[in-house]
C-alpha cells in the first residue's frame, strides 16, 4: 500500500493512493481552517476519525452480508473532542 501527499501552498496538501492516471481519481484535499489555512479540505484529524468510521462500517456491512442480511440504511457517526492547548496529542 502506498500513499503520498504533496504541498499545495499554505497549509493545504493533496493526498492520494496509487500512481499514474489513477492517482488523481483517488485523491483528496487536506487543509486547516483560517487563519492558518483556507479550509479547502478536511483536517488530518477529521480524516483520521472518518477512517475509523469507514473501517467500522465496512466490517459491519461485511458481517451482515455474510449472514445474508442487506441493510436498507446504515450510518456510522463518531465525535471527538480536540485538544485546545498545546501540545495537541
Amino acid at each position: 500500500m502506498k500513499v503520498s501527499i504533496t504541498h499545495q501552498g499554505g497549509m493545504a496538501f493533496k493526498g492520494g493512493a496509487g500512481e499514474g492516471a489513477d492517482a488523481d481519481a483517488l485523491s483528496l484535499m487536506m487543509d486547516v481552517p483560517p487563519p492558518l489555512g483556507r479550509g479547502a479540505g478536511m483536517t488530518p484529524k477529521q480524516l483520521l476519525l472518518l477512517s475509523i468510521c469507514g473501517c467500522t462500517a465496512m466490517d459491519v456491512i461485511a458481517l451482515l452480508r455474510k449472514r445474508k442480511i442487506e441493510p436498507t440504511s446504515f450510518e456510522v457517526k463518531a465525535q471527538a473532542e480536540p485538544v485546545k492547548e498545546h501540545p495537541a496529542v
